[in-house]
């Protein structure tokens, strides 16, 4: 496609993360690929995980009832929850949650990517107690400033991290 078919795309997909807001995670491959083209009629071919960006948009939209939901705004921290997740760079990783908790050990391949490494524990603390966890607002506090960057944008420049994101 053309980069301002894509820039089009983009602007009307970005004004549907008013409504979408975890959308926006789903939006940086497609931002990624017009860095550094310049010209409006230049193409630009899309790559696998764009497309699969760009499969998932379609199949939320396709079943979207055009019905929001409000959130509750009375953000509950981890604290309050007693749900605490944390990640040693050289060790692992593990979560307690009242009573439950999880641990884990990193695969070699893991060590040295701080970001991903302190955000797998909160992310599979959200999977496995999703369903107590639902339709709250948390605070999660995590002594990474980098994570805290990376989730309050919802987005990050360290591709790997994106990827981990979607």
């Amino acid at each position: 496609m053309t980069l301002k078919e894509l820039q089009s795309l983009i602007g009307l997909l970005n004004f549907t993360c008013s409504v979408i807001v975890p959308g926006r995670t789903f939006l940086c491959h497609l931002i990624n690929l017009t860095v550094g083209i310049k010209y409006p009629h230049y193409f630009i071919r899309l790559n696998r995980e764009t497309l699969s960006d760009l499969q998932l948009w379609l199949t939320f939209l396709e079943s979207y009832n055009g019905r929001s939901f409000f959130l509750d705004y009375i953000w509950l921290s981890s604290a309050k929850l007693h749900l605490y997740t944390d990640a040693a760079g050289s060790l692992g990783y593990g979560a307690v949650f009242g009573s439950h908790w999880f641990f884990g050990k990193w695969p070699n391949s893991w060590l040295g990517k701080n970001i991903i490494l302190e955000m797998f524990p909160i992310v599979i603390s959200i999977s496995l107690w999703a369903s107590k966890l639902a339709n709250k607002c948390i605070l999660f506090h995590t002594d990474n400033q980098g994570l805290v960057e990376v989730i309050n944008k919802k987005t990050t420049k360290v591709k790997k991290a994106l990827s981990s994101l979607a």
